[in-house]
């Protein structure tokens, strides 16, 4: 709701469907994939730019994206 507030599209609704592959214990996932739905009653085009705005700047996605470490601090 951060992205369509900022690009002043209303959302009644939203929904998000993720999915990925795990091959084996240990292994990170592969095949990551995300199905978002919105209901608005903006014009199609409107919601389309607000879905693909908001996967340019989502901190999950982009953090996924670019591989970053993990690191255990355990006392």
């Amino acid at each position: 709701y951060r992205e369509a507030q900022r690009l002043g599209i209303p959302v009644t609704s939203a929904s998000v469907e993720a999915s990925a592959e795990f091959l084996g214990i240990g292994l990170a996932a592969t095949n990551i994939s995300y199905r978002a739905q919105v209901q608005s009653p903006a014009p199609a085009d409107a919601v389309l730019r607000l879905l693909r705005e908001t996967d340019a700047v989502a901190e999950v996605h982009n953090t996924i994206r670019a591989g970053v470490p993990v690191n255990l601090l355990a006392d």
